[in-house]
């Protein structure tokens, strides 16, 4: 699980406990501005990423996809074990293009992120 910080033009995931060593890393920060969508759950295209890619962490099918994956030039972020609490954050202009991680509380992150993210694209 990570826990989302929103500074005035970044997002900060901070990841907690273990996963930082399954995920092999502890924090990944995004521009607010490179930041086109998030939805909750994880969504197709973020599920498509992983097959077939270069990882830099851990992937155990339906137990934990933790780290960085790498295709077609392309770095996903995960830090997901269940999936039942994930969210898709989707990223333009940057080296990653979708973060998928669990949140404590999905609904109200989509939210905020969504609240913040709204005056950058304006």
């Amino acid at each position: 699980m990570v826990e989302i910080e929103l500074t005035e033009d970044s997002l900060v995931v901070h990841v907690k406990g273990m996963d930082k060593l399954w995920a092999a890393k502890s924090t990944v920060a995004i521009p607010i501005g490179h930041i086109t969508a998030v939805e909750l759950g994880v969504v197709a295209a973020a599920q498509d990423a992983l097959q077939g890619s270069l990882r830099f962490g851990t992937h155990l099918p339906h137990v934990i996809t933790a780290g960085r994956f790498y295709r077609d030039k392309k770095i996903a972020f995960w830090d997901v074990h269940k999936g039942d609490s994930a969210i898709t954050i989707h990223v333009a202009h940057d080296d990653y293009t979708h973060l998928v991680v669990e949140v404590e509380d999905p609904w109200a992150t989509v939210q905020a992120i969504r609240a913040r993210i709204a005056p950058a694209r304006g």
